[in-house]
């Protein structure tokens, strides 16, 4: 088990450095051709496609906790019940998707100013393909992977169309092309990920039986995890959004590229996660509470260890970053300090949760904490819309900050309580100490750090010194796991 711990997590770090240098690279050169307001098209769009797949309703989150048990038990019949179950839920929420989809098609052109109306429209239209085939084709397939450990599967080939789609889309781009042919060439690449799944499963899965008679009730948390699921989207997707409606596209051009950079990072945080809660499910599944409590309880420490550096490196070198990668973006200011202040905020809150959160959905725990969930979307909703009215674009993540504020001290509280029974001041004292010391990190590093970059080569030489320096804590912890053992 240790062996495919350690492999979900070296792939699916692998698969975010290339996510991130890819994702570094195409920006400028879309900015650079075809302007920010194209830029903030993009990004908006895609927020607003994220934001109708709420219809999902949480069918997949509650089918990775149902097949738990019957994959550990290996109870085909079970497992084959949960599937059909999860391609019907999925085929008729992937219609109502489908017809938003045309909705939002024929409304978004005329909610955004400087866009040519044809342009906007299909760009809705391609944008929504890959999400389309998901609710239709792969989606049960990609809940069975995650459920019996086997995410990096999907990560590998996420991975190879990434790499297709960049060389692709950059050839496109240098010879002139359309953003909305860039944009269709890159969903077919990924669509061929999509078929690579299918195979997959079918060769790996060959008892899958999609005609097998399922009772109604089968997932019967759906509901619960869709008031998780409108609450998680309404933190992530909510900003640009309400960035279209309140600002213009160059400002949610701005904003998209500090979210890029921000959620690079929180993906590279999340590779200590993707695949883990299968783990943790199988501990559930064994009845072995102490088993469980010893492995999160080490989990939880390196985690947040991982949160520290990669935060306290972001607030170093951000700026000094932008400063260089856009130079060349002359029709906005891409310069914005207090985004990258609220951005590190939002993402220490948001992160310091996720291991709680891992434990309650390997829990099934989604009837028992839907509430706190709906309050945090009410929260999060209501305070960015007064904050952005106020602020401007930086008020979305004032928003975010508030309902963060709430949620997350209840997540932790509530998964220590109900799920891994662990102490609470244990974990409050993990988070003062690190606090701390990468507050202190933060400003021996700072002053010199921040006024000695001048060129990539320079962001490299002093992102990994600031890098090793603040991890002597994790160094320190790892060393004493291995003479504890």
């Amino acid at each position: 088990m240790n062996k495919e711990i350690i492999r979900n997590v070296f792939i699916n770090i692998f698969a975010q450095v290339i996510t991130l240098v890819i994702g570094f690279i195409l920006p400028p050169l879309i900015i650079t051709t075809y302007g920010s307001a194209q830029n903030g098209m993009v990004a908006s769009i895609a927020q607003f496609i994220a934001y109708l797949s709420v219809v999902e309703a949480g069918i997949g989150a509650a089918s990775i906790a149902a097949l738990t048990k019957p994959l550990y038990n290996n109870d085909k019949n079970q497992i084959n019940s949960i599937i059909a179950a999860t391609q019907n839920f999925y085929s008729k929420a992937g219609s109502i998707f489908a017809f938003m989809i045309l909705l939002l098609a024929f409304i978004y052109p005329h909610i955004v100013e400087y866009v040519d109306k044809f342009s906007a429209c299909f760009m809705v239209l391609v944008l929504s393909i890959g999400g389309i085939l998901d609710f239709f084709v792969i989606g049960k397939y990609r809940v069975l992977l995650i459920a019996d450990r086997k995410n990096y599967i999907m990560v590998i080939f996420r991975i190879i169309n990434i790499i297709l789609s960049a060389v692709v889309s950059i050839i496109l781009i240098e010879n002139g092309n359309s953003l909305l042919l860039v944009k269709f060439t890159s969903v077919l690449i990924y669509v061929s990920g999509y078929a690579m799944i299918f195979v997959y499963v079918k060769k790996h899965y060959c008892f899958i039986n999609l005609k097998t008679k399922f009772d109604k009730n089968t997932l019967e948390q759906k509901w619960d995890v869709m008031c998780h699921r409108v609450s998680g989207m309404v933190l992530d997707n909510s900003p640009l959004v309400l960035l279209t409606i309140f600002c213009s596209l160059s400002e949610v051009s701005i904003y998209s590229i500090y979210s890029m950079i921000f959620l690079a990072i929180d993906k590279l945080i999340d590779t200590l996660s993707d695949g883990m809660q299968g783990f943790f499910g199988r501990f559930l599944a064994e009845n072995n509470p102490n088993k469980m409590k010893k492995i999160y309880e080490k989990y939880e420490t390196v985690y947040f260890l991982i949160i520290g550096i990669c935060y306290t490196c972001a607030l170093i070198l951000t700026i000094p970053f932008m400063q260089i990668y856009a130079r060349n973006m002359t029709d906005a200011n891409y310069i914005q300090p207090t985004l990258v202040v609220l951005f590190v905020a939002v993402g220490i809150m948001n992160k310091l949760r996720q291991p709680a959160i891992m434990l309650y959905v390997s829990a099934g725990h989604f009837k028992q904490t839907k509430w706190q969930a709906i309050a945090e979307a009410v929260i999060n909703i209501s305070a960015s819309i007064f904050f952005v009215i106020k602020f401007g674009f930086t008020g979305v993540l004032l928003g975010s900050v508030c309902s963060l504020a709430y949620r997350t001290l209840d997540i932790i509280i509530y998964s220590s309580k109900n799920v891994v029974h662990n102490s609470l001041l244990i974990t409050f004292t993990k988070v003062i100490v690190l606090g701390i010391w990468y507050y202190i990190g933060y400003f021996i590093l700072y002053g010199y750090m921040a006024y000695n970059i001048n060129s990539y080569l320079d962001f490299v030489k002093n992102a990994g010194t600031s890098f090793v320096f603040l991890a002597i804590p994790t160094l320190i912890y790892l060393f004493y796991i291995k003479k504890v053992r």
